[in-house]
């Protein structure tokens, strides 16, 4: 694949989906090839203070509305809470996850490369690299919109701030001035993880793909060769098949064990952000800049979803295709035991299917993504109705 360490090779970035999201990440402070410095450590504790203090407020402010029976209020502050937390958590794992990340992104030197296959494959898959680098660039500019629709709050609706909170007297000039340090940390934590497992997935997808057509080349003819030099080199190729599944395997496991406290916090934080936010936008009692930064972020929370469900299940998917194709090669009619032996050893290992998990409480695939959104679905039934009666 035409990916070197953390650059395309020959300087392509159209075929390198994470070009872009390390840019921003260099931006908020969580790069993993950027040295831990004081600066960064002191930047780091300045985010999570200030998202820290947004959080309670708005906790503060969501007990004083339910105190004075102000739905509207509650609703509000309670979205301001779940995104605070969605960042917050989010913007922990990127930091103290860098090394993860970091050897992740330099992993990507033992990919297969797309060069060693046929023109119409290689093709095919840099058309797929490109696509995928055009729908995160997309995605990424989306979402620095929907943050600037949030800053532009306060101009547009003359004393509102970007999310609601309890705001003491006196104090609005501090929380005003406080959310725009937070716009780097914001975009790269919130958005940028999301981006990253779309960019770092569909090539790992692609590798799989790739790994699944070289066995459906292996012919049974090739294990009947007479001449012992080229006998050996077809099983150091098939050796080097086999270990490259394994390195495959092992690779999506690290990827689970970076992103497990991400999809925990978007399972859990997601539910809540997509009902209130469909609140906000069904009622009347919410001036409209709010209702349509609510319903940018209400979509993009619903793209963001989609991208690690949707992704997860591909990765799984493509994995079994190694092992369907192993079959399909006619390995049993092999009479050398070692082929069959490594042939079988294809086929077991994808007898355990790759699965994404925030740590085993839930679990990363498409039924969670129907999940997400009818239970969210139906907790704004609930509210929208108590608030008729």
């Amino acid at each position: 694949m035409t990916l070197v360490g953390h650059k395309s090779k020959m300087g392509d970035h159209t075929l390198d989906p994470t070009h872009y999201i390390l840019k921003f990440f260099r931006a908020g402070g969580v790069h993993p090839d950027v040295k831990v410095t004081p600066f960064l450590v002191f930047f780091f504790w300045m985010n999570c203070t200030i998202v820290s203090v947004v959080i309670i407020f708005a906790t503060i402010g969501a007990i004083f509305g339910a105190l004075d029976n102000d739905i509207n209020t509650v609703v509000e502050c309670l979205q301001s809470t779940f995104i605070y937390i969605h960042i917050l958590g989010k913007h922990f794992v990127l930091f103290y996850s860098k090394p993860i990340l970091s050897h992740l992104l330099t992993q990507r030197t033992h990919f297969l490369k797309l060069e060693t296959f046929d023109p119409t494959i290689r093709q095919q898959y840099q058309r797929l690299l490109k696509k995928t680098s055009k729908f995160v660039n997309t995605f990424m500019f989306l979402t620095c919109c929907v943050v600037f629709s949030f800053y532009m709050q306060p101009y547009l609706t003359h004393g509102d701030l970007p999310v609601s909170v309890y705001v003491p007297d006196g104090w609005y000039y501090y929380f005003h001035f406080g959310f725009w340090p937070l716009a780097p940390c914001i975009v790269a934590s919130i958005y940028g993880t999301d981006a990253l497992f779309c960019a770092i997935s569909v090539p790992i997808i692609v590798q799989f793909r790739l790994l699944a057509r070289k066995i459906q080349n292996w012919k049974i003819e090739n294990t009947k060769i007479s001449d012992q030099k080229s006998r050996k080199t077809f099983k150091k190729n098939l050796k080097e098949l086999v270990d490259h599944q394994n390195f495959l395997f092992e690779y999506c496991n690290e990827m689970n064990r970076f992103n497990n406290g991400i999809f925990l916090n978007q399972f859990l934080l997601s539910v809540g952000i997509i009902c209130v936010q469909l609140y906000v936008v069904s009622q009347k009692g919410f001036k409209l800049p709010n209702k349509i930064k609510c319903f940018g972020y209400c979509f993009m929370e619903i793209i963001e979803t989609a991208i690690y469900c949707f992704n997860a299940e591909l990765i799984s998917d493509a994995s079994e295709d190694v092992g369907n194709a192993a079959y399909d090669s006619l390995w049993y009619e092999s009479d050398d035991p070692e082929v069959r032996h490594a042939i079988t050893l294809i086929i077991a290992r994808c007898q355990n299917r790759i699965v994404f998990s925030g740590f085993g409480f839930v679990w990363i695939n498409l039924k969670t993504f129907t999940q997400i959104f009818k239970t969210a679905l139906s907790f704004y039934s609930y509210l929208h109705n108590v608030v008729l009666n």
